[in-house]
């Protein structure tokens, strides 16, 4: 189910702490800007057209990112700081200009190294060269941080297309993206396709005696939709990590290429297993999604983190997913929460397994 066609180029734009692009843009555009041009830009911060700060206090430690990354998805960069910010500035290595992040406001997590922060970047769908993302900060106390370095990000190249949604997370677990569609496709891993109708009831119950996860090929289980009628408009196109094969990519991603069906979308996450020790830290995700290449609210929060007590929900009980929210396509936007209801197809269209 792993995309054969891989390309390490990519371009991103950022919200600040954690805060989810609501389709909103930077506070100054920034006559000049490189980095929006051919990068990203950091939603409710301001780009300044100028060197990066950068002081020769050892503040910033422990700086991670998922070092592959998908265009149209996200990514989350932490770092501690040995003392309470004021500012995070960020940017790109050899490119002029940064971003400016007002985190005054937020309340970091303390750990024994000091104060954890969080960064959600949002990728953008055109392309662009290999890069770094660097970091430095301000302390309440106005002491500058010396600048830290990324580690260099892979990109995969995935589907975009007219209806794009994705889902990134930090440690090698296998989570999976889940997404039921006004037609009531339910799209994860063993049921990675979306129709232009709804399908009946007859033929799914043919479809789960037939195919299972590891028995079956992407091809047989496509044939067995397009020789009963059915046409196949979207699909899940990147399983990372599946049954804790761990290919480090951390990244799933549905796409709808020619047409995104009108109506109510629910989305949720599910941590299938916990791949890492146990007791290990419970992975951070962020959800995005993007509609003719603008992006799309879901929730007012679209990043969480499984708890580190979670070993998982192989089961795929519902109650135990992460459920992000509903947008609507077409029509009045909708903002109400979805519920478990809206996921009972998965119910019916899996055995569990992988």
């Amino acid at each position: 189910m792993k995309r054969e066609s891989k390309k390490k180029v990519l371009l991103i734009a950022a919200a600040c702490m954690g805060l989810v692009l609501t389709g909103g843009c930077e506070k100054e555009s920034g006559k000049g800007n490189e980095i929006r041009e051919k990068y990203f830009f950091v939603d409710n911060a301001e780009y300044v057209d100028g060197a990066t700060p950068g002081g020769t206090e050892a503040m910033i430690s422990d700086l991670t990112v998922n070092r592959s990354a998908i265009t149209g998805g996200s990514t989350v960069l932490q770092f501690t700081s040995s003392e309470r910010l004021t500012t995070v500035h960020i940017g790109v290595n050899g490119v002029p200009g940064y971003y400016r992040c007002d985190v005054s406001r937020t309340e970091p997590v303390r750990n024994g190294n000091g104060y954890e922060y969080q960064v959600v970047l949002l990728l953008s769908q055109r392309l662009s060269a290999d890069f770094n993302i660097f970091v430095s900060a301000v302390s309440v106390a106005g002491a500058i941080s010396m600048t830290v370095n990324s580690t260099e990000i892979a990109v995969i190249e995935v589907g975009t297309g007219k209806l794009q949604i994705s889902l990134s997370w930090d440690k090698l677990d296998d989570v999976d993206l889940i997404l039921v569609d006004p037609n009531n496709n339910a799209i994860f891993y063993a049921q990675p396709f979306a129709f232009d109708r709804p399908v009946s009831e007859e033929v799914w119950d043919e479809y789960s005696e037939t195919f299972s996860y590891t028995s079956s090929t992407w091809e047989d289980r496509k044939a067995f939709f397009t020789s009963r009628g059915y046409r196949i408009i979207g699909e899940l196109d990147l399983d990372s990590n599946a049954a804790c094969d761990i290919d480090g990519v951390n990244n799933e991603n549905i796409t709808y290429e020619e047409t995104a069906i009108p109506g109510s979308y629910a989305v949720a996450v599910n941590l299938w297993e916990k791949c890492t020790a146990s007791g290990a830290k419970g992975s951070s995700y962020s959800v995005t999604a993007n509609h003719n290449g603008d992006p799309v609210r879901i929730a007012s929060r679209q990043t969480g983190k499984f708890a580190d007590s979670d070993l998982g929900n192989s089961g795929l009980d519902v109650d135990k997913m992460v459920i992000i929210g509903t947008f609507t396509i077409g029509g009045t936007r909708s903002d109400r929460p979805a519920g478990p209801k809206q996921l009972v197809p998965i119910r019916k269209r899996a055995d569990g397994k992988k």
